[in-house]
């Protein structure tokens, strides 16, 4: 019988691109073979997913006969052999399935081919309400199976200590549950030297309430009385992008809407924006349905280039930034405070430089993709010799 050294990386949608963290993690593994499968292409631009195999997919296009067979596939588990042999070929040990609505799914493919699930939490997945989950057919499914997930899946892994306590109040099994951060390949951070625009603040993330862009909108158009040359860049996109360029109109605010960069012209991808900022900027808050953040990769990013943030200090921002070391944070939702952190990292040269030179030590401590895939890798061997 062939070994099977080989894990299968899941999610619904492969892959959209603000799923980049599950393709860093993915392509850094290195005690087993790695593969993606999912239900169906991502719309968006994808990411690289070629690893050692895969991705294999239930369905490959977004016709509405494709969509109705996996619907069935999800309800009943009919219609998926074709599937299921393809990722039996891979010989895997075990799926590691991320957000806990795709692990919903990915437990019943793990118990056709006889393996274990690990999965990963990561925000919305165990903060939403549940009457927000049951308006879609994923969410229904996965309320209907999450005390069978609980009882079935091998490992949980929490994407910080914030989504764990979420979890926990949830119901998830404690004994299951252990903190994984999201690591970063460091090496790729290394990027030349630029001059520092020392007016510019650099937001990246979806446009959507989570994210807050409107509270740091309105901060910039108050810290623009003290720091009249301020910029804001936003990098991202979503359902409030008009609601965004209105308000940003209407206040006056020096602003430029850069859209997603997921294939950007040299010289101008989401890390040369960040390369060249004062400041990093997403507020985030909780979401009136719930929603809130995990650990958002993307402070990690900004801090290894040596840019300092400003940002709410709600859910696990602060596991990424170190307040008064690495960053400011303050009070969710309190706009004056918000730009009162934004001068006070526009304007004060000897305090930006220290935080700049921390949060870049910190990122090395605390985010080496080479140190927490030792922790993942692990988490797998244990999983395989129970």
């Amino acid at each position: 019988m062939p070994t099977r050294d080989s894990v299968i990386v899941y999610h619904n949608e492969l892959l959209p691109y603000s799923a980049t963290f599950i393709r860093t993690q993915a392509a850094a593994v290195k005690a087993f073979k790695v593969g993606f499968a999912g239900l169906f292409p991502t719309r968006q631009t994808s990411l690289d997913l070629r690893l050692d195999f895969g991705p294999i997919l239930f369905s490959g296009d977004h016709r509405t006969t494709s969509r109705i067979a996996r619907n069935l596939f999800v309800r009943t588990g009919w219609g998926g052999r074709k599937f299921l042999k393809e990722l039996e070929a891979n010989h895997p040990a075990l799926i590691h399935a991320h957000f806990a609505l795709d692990a919903s799914i990915a437990l019943e493919i793990a118990t056709e081919l006889g393996i274990p699930l690990i999965t990963t939490l990561h925000g919305y997945d165990v903060t939403i309400h549940d009457e927000i989950l049951s308006r879609s057919l994923e969410g229904r499914i996965y309320l209907r199976r999450r005390e069978r997930l609980w009882e079935k899946c091998s490992h949980f892994f929490s994407s910080c200590d914030y989504i764990r306590e979420r979890a926990l109040e949830r119901g998830f099994p404690a004994s299951k549950l252990e903190t994984l951060y999201s690591g970063h390949n460091l090496v790729s951070f290394n990027l030349p030297p630029v001059p520092r625009n020392r007016n510019l603040i650099v937001y990246v993330g979806r446009l959507v309430e989570k994210k807050g862009c409107s509270y740091l909108i309105r901060a910039a158009h108050l810290a623009s009385r003290q720091c009249p040359d301020l910029e804001v860049a936003i990098i991202g996109d979503g359902p409030l992008k008009s609601e965004l360029e209105t308000l940003v109109k209407d206040l006056g605010v020096n602003c430029t809407f850069l859209g997603r960069l997921s294939t950007p012209e040299p010289g101008n991808s989401v890390l040369d924006w960040l390369n060249k900022a004062r400041v990093f900027c997403m507020p985030s808050v909780t979401a009136s349905d719930g929603n809130t953040e995990g650990q958002p990769a993307v402070f990690v990013e900004a801090h290894a280039l040596g840019v300092p943030a400003v940002s709410f200090d709600t859910a696990g921002i602060g596991e990424a930034v170190l307040n008064g070391e690495t960053g400011i944070l303050v009070p969710e939702r309190d706009i004056s405070k918000l730009a009162d952190a934004l001068v006070e990292m526009l304007t004060n040269d000897v305090l930006w430089k220290r935080f700049s030179d921390r949060a870049r030590t910190w990122v090395a401590e605390r985010f080496d993709i080479r140190k927490l895939n030792l922790q993942l890798e692990n988490a797998y061997h244990r999983v395989l010799n129970r």
